[in-house]
């Protein structure tokens, strides 16, 4: 428990220092969504918008949180026989004034080597690191969702 406290004292810091540089994009974050809680073994996607209303393209570079011991951007790729991959990603790519979709089939932070159960909690806090914009601290709600309106038709 203090190492997953002191994992969100340090996130707290870098943000808040991100938060100095005036100069930086910001972005905007909503519809934050995560994959089946109850179908979640050792890993578990992450879905959410991500808007740039700024005038340079921001880059999502890096995700952390406590509660996974990795987390990777994905994208979804569809080969020539049909079939859909996930592949390891460095970045994803915010347009200027444009937004981005992290959604089931699509690019998606996948949470891997879960540390807790997730159906205990209420909600997992997780890290986004831009390049070219500010860092952006998120929670998860864990409640259930299945009734609630899906922001990406699925």
């Amino acid at each position: 428990m203090r190492k997953y406290i002191y994992v969100v004292a340090v996130l707290f810091i870098l943000t808040s220092l991100s938060y100095g540089r005036n100069s930086l994009n910001k972005v905007y974050v909503k519809d934050v969504r995560i994959a089946d809680v109850s179908q979640a073994g050792d890993s578990v996607a992450v879905y959410l918008i991500v808007t740039n209303p700024g005038k340079e393209d921001a880059k999502l570079v890096g995700v952390t949180s406590a509660i996974a011991g990795k987390a990777v951007l994905n994208t979804t790729e569809t080969g020539a026989d049909g079939k859909k991959t996930m592949e390891v990603v460095d970045s994803i790519t915010v347009p200027a004034g444009g937004r981005v979709s992290l959604e089931p089939g699509g690019p998606h932070i996948m949470l891997e080597d879960i540390k807790a159960p997730l159906g205990e909690m209420d909600g997992i806090e997780i890290f986004l690191k831009f390049e070219n914009a500010r860092n952006a601290i998120i929670t998860v709600s864990l409640r259930d969702l299945a009734n609630e309106k899906n922001p990406f038709g699925n």
